[in-house]
């Protein structure tokens, strides 16, 4: 039966209504499958990326006068070649040019910094989170170093960590889309739904096109049931961003379940065009 109903979603895509039901199945079965996986999803965003490669913070405004004019050279090769290590993935070879830097510009908030999103990059967020720490010892209102070390708590499961240091770089950086994004996802984890939702208006107040905080709230509805909220919420991130393949699964589910299949079958075609993965995840959520 399992295999049928696979060999039957093989040819969906170009079948009118003789594949309808399975073609409904599909569509609940990958909207679930959005919906459960939604944090791990957002958390290889950008948006969760821990720091920009060139941050600088407001209190490393070391000037290379300051550096011994042998060592100015170093420093900027340093700096550059730690970025190209980062941008190849090189994290290890990263590490050790910035450790390199850091010992040359010790009161340096930002050099720290990226030394600790080498460490995250590689995957040591117990190791990233010290050196995070460093950063803010030096710089107490280094936005980014708390971003970073919220991040990285969320991807060791520390919730309470990372809401503290989101809020706090949101408390530094009011308009941060990206904090309040985060702190939206926590409470949406821990089901605390009305702290969520809050978060995300926050954000959308910000900025109203900002695609994937519309997405969210969408999914926060449909898991309440709420389907024209989250058509609406839907029906906006599409908004924001046409080629956004995901909005389009959990649209179709809002109306497969509301009775309008048809449009459901139309909105899954659209977002499988846009993205060939989703019918590979259809097949293994059967």
């Amino acid at each position: 039966m399992k295999e049928k109903a696979k060999n039957t979603f093989e040819n969906m895509t170009t079948t009118s209504n003789k594949s309808s039901k399975t073609f409904l199945i599909a569509i609940a079965a990958v909207a679930a499958l959005l919906l459960l996986g939604n944090l791990a999803t957002f958390f290889n965003q950008e948006e969760s990326e821990p720091t920009r490669k060139t941050t600088t913070s407001k209190k490393s405004n070391i000037t290379d006068k300051q550096i011994s004019e042998n060592k100015t050279s170093e420093v900027q090769q340093l700096n550059e070649q730690g970025t190209q290590e980062l941008q190849a993935k090189k994290y290890e070879e990263a590490i050790t040019t910035f450790t390199k830097l850091v010992k040359l510009r010790p009161k340096d908030a930002a050099t720290y910094h990226n030394l600790g999103v080498a460490h995250h990059k590689k995957g040591d967020y117990k190791q990233a989170i010290a050196v995070f720490q460093q950063a803010i010892d030096i710089d107490a209102d280094f936005v980014e170093a708390y971003f970073s070390m919220a991040v990285a708590h969320e991807k060791l499961k520390q919730q309470d960590m990372a809401l503290k240091y989101f809020n706090k770089a949101l408390s530094l950086d009011k308009s941060s889309t990206k904090c309040l994004l985060h702190i939206g996802m926590i409470y949406d984890d821990k089901k605390d739904y009305e702290k969520a939702i809050e978060s995300y208006e926050k954000a959308i107040a910000i900025d109203k096109n900002y695609e994937v905080v519309h997405y969210n709230l969408g999914n926060i509805y449909l898991k309440q049931s709420k389907y024209q909220e989250a058509i609406t919420a839907y029906e906006n991130a599409i908004a924001a961003k046409e080629d956004y393949a995901k909005p389009y699964v959990n649209l179709a589910n809002c109306y497969m379940r509301t009775g309008d299949t048809a449009k459901a079958q139309i909105l899954f075609r659209k977002a499988i065009k846009l993205d060939p993965n989703l019918q590979k995840k259809a097949r293994k959520a059967k």
